[in-house]
């Protein structure tokens, strides 16, 4: 038999822009295979899917596969999906309610879900003031596998999960089963409702044996409770509601262990023992000794039931099942690309990305938020384009910055003086269902801008994007994540940037989530953030090598994948490194069997882990590769050289380092600085000299002086252009001589 390695998530798919392309249900009654009742194109795992208003939907055949299903969260909506047969796969999630006002409904007759990630009644925790969703899901017959079983996670949100019979084959949860556990101040309602028949009913089995099913949490204004019904005479035997490894984290509500609970069918009354702790690992959640209760109060044995049916999940069940996602997600997956570099020293996954090349050369020539001249119009342009800077200090922003229109190259290497800086509004800068951007020596600093918890955000988030590579980033003081590539992110590259200080005031210091399909990331420098160094989510395939990481808190690093190769990483405990004993990944999460290859990693100050990086995880023997996955060639150095490198070039390092940074990679080298709270611990905010932008007559963005000692012609805007022998612009020639290529 298959046995699964097991790594915890503390969270779910992140971020809320807009995943790729949308197929929206028209409204009202009908049929899923009805082509006339979207809009938009026919979804894939790279698109979703949308039922709101108050649309009727029923699959009864056939093979869906989308990237997320929507039912019923805009406002007001009232929707619902009716599944009769067939197969629903979706690479991220299937939500239900959302926004105030809305309901979604999911109901399982029969046929297979296989799905990332289940929420029931809000996936976002909100403040309660935009918070009064409700979603229901039912299930009576099919089978349903999801990593993560969401309830009620929205403040003010109503769940419902209704398992009707035993004829269903399977329910599994193979990451986690949370109930209300984020839910805001304002809290949320969950309710379990188990309606019995004569063999039972289908448990919900988490299949994850180092986490434990949470039904309630301290301190949280939740409540979760059981109701129990009857379809037919009960089983004889004690009925297993939830099964589970550990001992669960709370209980129903007013239903301490050993509570009784009755139900009625046919004019008799039954009544069982609730237990938390039954089963053969003495952590199921059941129905115990059965009793029929007469109408004078007197109780007896109840014995004229069957047995109650014995659901057994295979391993190689749950392995194929994913094994069909996989296929699905490569059957609409493009090459990894080829051609000409994004620039020399472009590696990985992302290498390729095109960017402007070709295009019009746009320039900032103010700090201004919005504008003519400013950053936010060259990003909001159609068409293929360069971004020139004219001028040099902080962009101070009333709103985050969306790239959404593709072949775009921001040159920050350009910027005068000091170079660029981004300041203010979570999600600062992020590419929304876009591709074919770069991005480079930019400065992204979000910093704090409110305690609630509404403004968190990254400093720079890619949500559902494609072929784009972030290279000689810094980015820092971000209230979510501070770069992270989510939903169905695919083909790109995060190389040579810094990952720094994670503001910990809403206990969210975080580094990154590496998420969607194919990535790379390498040569990155992560500090003082406290978790997520990285977080792998989803069906990724990663190439993580070259990167250091320093001074995390509880967790360096945790996650699901379909593939990683974490080799020659340096990890160096720092001040704030609670850890103990300190590991790269926590291996808390099920992945498949030969899903991760170790290599020539250092743990400093451990030397079991150096010797045996295996040592520096918690995932069990069968996660573990013999030989590396598949993926571009990075140059790629022993794990204390890359130490070096990326202390030395990491970042927006032209024409030269900030404070923050210079600050940050000192902390690194004498093991010194900590997690912190808000930016002004730190001091005042960094400054940057405007400077002098060098001339250019033809505004074509190469300098008069360039353009002569490279035999072209100032006054001749059309030959920055003209394409060299090696694919590149002579645009892109000069942008590239103004910082070196860094894989060497």
């Amino acid at each position: 038999m298959i046995r699964f390695a097991i790594a915890v998530c503390l969270c779910l798919s992140a971020g809320t822009a807009s995943a790729a392309t949308a197929m929206r249900w028209r409204g009202g009654d009908g049929n899923w295979e009805d082509a006339a009742k979207w809009s938009g194109p026919p979804a894939t795992v790279n698109s979703f899917a949308e039922i709101n208003g108050t649309g009727r939907v029923t699959l009864s055949s056939g093979e869906v596969a989308v990237s997320r299903l929507e039912l019923g969260i805009d406002r007001n909506a009232d929707a619902s999906l009716t599944m009769n047969g067939g197969s629903l796969m979706a690479l991220e999630t299937i939500r239900l309610g959302e926004l105030t006002g809305s309901r979604g409904r999911f109901v399982v007759n029969g046929g297979h879900v296989c799905v990332t990630e289940i929420g029931i009644g809000g996936m976002n925790e909100g403040d309660g003031t935009d918070r009064a969703c409700g979603g229901e899901m039912k299930i009576r017959g099919g089978d349903v596998m999801t990593r993560y079983l969401a309830l009620g996670w929205g403040g003010g949100s109503t769940a419902r999960l209704r398992v009707v019979g035993s004829k269903a084959s399977s329910i599994v949860a193979l990451n986690a089963v949370w109930c209300s556990i984020p839910a805001g101040r304002v809290g949320s309602t969950v309710e379990l409702v188990f309606d019995i028949d004569a063999g039972g009913v289908t448990p919900i089995v988490l299949w994850n044996k180092k986490d434990c099913i949470r039904l309630s949490r301290k301190g949280r204004a939740n409540t979760c409770s059981l109701r129990v019904g009857l379809l037919d005479t009960p089983p004889s035997g004690d009925i297993v509601l939830l099964a589970g490894s550990k001992p669960c984290e709370g209980t129903f509500a007013d239903l301490p262990e050993g509570s009784f609970i009755r139900a009625g069918h046919a004019g008799k009354t039954y009544e069982w023992r609730l237990t938390y702790c039954g089963g053969a690992s003495k952590c199921d959640i059941m129905l115990c000794d059965p009793h029929e209760v007469a109408a004078d109060g007197r109780r007896a044995p109840h014995t004229s039931g069957r047995p109650a049916r014995a659901v057994k999940i295979e391993s190689a069940a749950i392995k194929a099942a994913w094994e069909k996602m996989y296929r699905e997600v490569d059957r609409h997956a493009p090459p990894p690309g080829s051609g000409t570099r994004a620039f020399p020293g472009a590696e990985g996954y992302g290498a390729f990305a095109k960017g402007g090349r070709g295009g019009k050369v746009l320039f900032v020539t103010n700090l201004n938020d919005s504008g003519p001249g400013s950053l936010r119009e060259a990003i909001n342009a159609k068409g293929p384009r360069t971004v020139i800077f004219r001028v040099g200090g902080v962009i101070e922003l009333k709103k985050p910055l969306q790239i959404r229109e593709p072949f775009i190259t921001i040159a920050g290497q350009t910027a005068p003086g000091d170079g660029i800086c981004l300041k203010g509004a979570p999600d600062t800068l992020s590419l929304n269902n876009t591709h074919d951007v770069i991005v480079r020596h930019l400065r992204v600093r979000t910093g704090h801008t409110g305690d609630k918890g509404e403004n968190e955000g990254d400093c720079i988030a890619c949500y559902s994007s494609q072929n784009f590579i972030l290279d000689h980033c810094s980015a820092s003081w971000g209230t979510d994540e501070t770069i992270s590539c989510t939903q169905t992110c695919d083909r790109y590259t995060v190389q040579w940037c810094i990952l720094a200080e994670g503001l910990s005031y809403y206990g969210h210091s975080m580094g990154s989530i590496i998420g969607g399909d194919r990535s790379s990331w390498h040569h990155n420098l992560y500090a003082h953030c406290g978790t997520r160094n990285p977080r792998f989510a989803g069906l990724s395939r990663c190439d993580f090598r070259n990167n250091v990481i320093y001074d995390w808190g509880g967790a360096c690093g945790y996650g699901e994948f379909r593939e990683v190769n974490y080799v020659n990483n340096f990890a160096r405990p720092g001040p704030s490194t609670t850890q103990k004993p300190p590991r790269f990944l926590l291996g808390e999460s099920v992945v498949m069997p030969g899903a991760l290859f170790l290599d020539g990693n250092v743990m400093d100050g451990s030397s079991d882990v150096c010797r045996d990086n295996r040592f520096g995880t918690g995932f069990d023997s069968e996660a573990f590769a013999a030989a590396p996955h598949a993926a571009p060639a990075v140059q790629t150095q022993s794990a204390a050289a890359a130490f070096e490198l990326v202390l030395q070039r990491a970042g927006a390092a032209f024409p030269r380092r900030d404070s923050t940074d210079a600050r940050i990679v000192a902390d690194v080298r004498n093991r010194t600085g900590r997690i912190v709270r808000y930016e002004k611990e730190l001091g005042p905010w960094p400054t940057y000299a405007g400077g002098q932008s060098p001339t250019d007559s033809d505004n074509d963005g190469i300098p008069d002086d360039w353009e002569k000692t490279h035999g072209l012609t100032p006054a001749d805007p059309a030959d920055a252009s003209q394409v060299a022998s090696d694919g590149y612009t002579k645009l892109e020639h000069y942008l590239n001589s103004l910082v070196p290529a860094q894989a060497d």
